[in-house]
């Protein structure tokens, strides 16, 4: 299965994107590039030709200067909310374009909530709540405390910067934007910055199968409380 998002990590965002993204995510790949990748503006393009890239050689004073460090800081800690747009599948199996991911950690616990694609999930102490929009209905199962652990290990900026490998600006999805390129053993992640401000994270795996895309609304060192409420309408069921 193919993550949209990872950034060697996380991605997008430390494991977290490997989890949240889980299995709902990744039919949207099997579509070609233009039709799969639907951001409210035009559809990507990237004109390597005119692309203005400074390359990273070792120089220290580059690296100091990079975007993505201050940018992806509030996900380093123990406390976050991020609001993401992507295209997934739902729980019908059709593509959603444009479908809202939220996630945020608090401590230990964390949860994400996709309603747009009929999905949510949250953890919290030693129990997973997988969450059904559609259907109203949860159902709750005890988790592996080292199975919690590995979806809490946060990503560090130190590993993120160290895979740093160009910056520059070139034009993306109608407009000319400052990127930072970001080299991992999978994948490598293009962020694009509007002023200081992360819009967009592209993944393009090593493998050339279909690269993704996503739009960054917010990314916060709030949590956000209400994502490990269940609606008191849903009920639970057992597998």
């Amino acid at each position: 299965m193919k993550k949209l998002l990872s950034i060697g990590l996380l991605i997008i965002v430390f494991i977290c994107f490997a989890f949240v993204l889980s299995g709902c995510m990744n039919k949207g790949n099997d579509l070609p590039y233009e039709e799969q990748v639907n951001i409210p503006t035009n559809n990507p393009s990237v004109d390597n030709k005119d692309d203005k890239v400074e390359n990273n050689n070792q120089d220290e004073n580059v690296n100091t200067q990079l975007k993505a460090e201050k940018a992806l800081a509030p996900l380093a800690t123990k406390n976050y909310y991020i609001k993401l747009l992507t295209d997934a599948e739902n729980d019908v199996g059709q593509i959603v374009k444009n479908a809202t991911v939220e996630i945020t950690i608090d401590g230990n616990n964390f949860a994400t909530d996709m309603k747009d694609i009929g999905y949510g999930m949250i953890v919290k102490d030693e129990t997973m709540y997988s969450i059904m929009h559609s259907v109203k209905q949860y159902v709750a199962m005890d988790l592996d405390p080292n199975a919690k652990q590995e979806m809490l290990t946060n990503f560090t900026n130190e590993n993120f910067i160290n895979a740093f490998i160009k910056l520059g600006t070139k034009d993306f999805n109608g407009n000319n934007y400052y990127f930072e390129e970001y080299k991992f053993e999978n994948e490598t992640n293009v962020l694009y910055f509007e002023g200081d401000t992360l819009k967009y994270i592209e993944t393009i795996p090593t493998d050339n199968s279909q690269a993704s895309i996503i739009q960054i609304v917010e990314i916060s060192n709030k949590t956000k409380k209400e994502l490990f409420n269940i609606p008191s309408d849903y009920t639970s069921f057992s597998m």
